[in-house]
Formats: C-alpha cells, sequence, structure tokens
C-alpha cells in the first residue's frame, strides 16, 4: 500500500523481504558465545571475533597499544 506522507511526496511501498533461507547469497554469522579477544598478537583482527554476541564478549584491550607509523 503506498502512503502520502504529510509533505505531499509519494513514498512507493517497501519490497517483501525474501523468506529466510531462499536466498543464494544469504551471510550466515557465527553466533559468539565465549569470550574473544579482538585482536591477534600482532594486532590483527583475530578470525574467531568475526561475528555477533548477545552480550559484549570481545576483549578490546589490545587496541591502540603499540606504536602507530
Amino acid at each position: 500500500m503506498d502512503t502520502q506522507p504529510a509533505t505531499g511526496q509519494h513514498v512507493p511501498e517497501r519490497p517483501s523481504p525474501q523468506k529466510r533461507g531462499t536466498s543464494s547469497n544469504m551471510l550466515m554469522e557465527r553466533e559468539i558465545t565465549d569470550p574473544v579477544a579482538l585482536l591477534d598478537a600482532h594486532g590483527k583482527l583475530n578470525p574467531e571475533a568475526v561475528g555477533y554476541s548477545r552480550t559484549p564478549l570481545h576483549d578490546t584491550s589490545g587496541i591502540g597499544a603499540g606504536t602507530r607509523a
């Protein structure tokens, strides 16, 4: 259903979302359930820290440590 905002501009209807699991390029993210360091020993992103968590579980203590070029 198209709606008309108070400004009189036409707002098109949003496309309906695809059903879960039907997209061939759907991104699956890993849920992090245990504490994990955000950075590895070299200051690079720890691949184990990539994902989402329902509560803060990332240790960010290595950020900002070290020299900058």
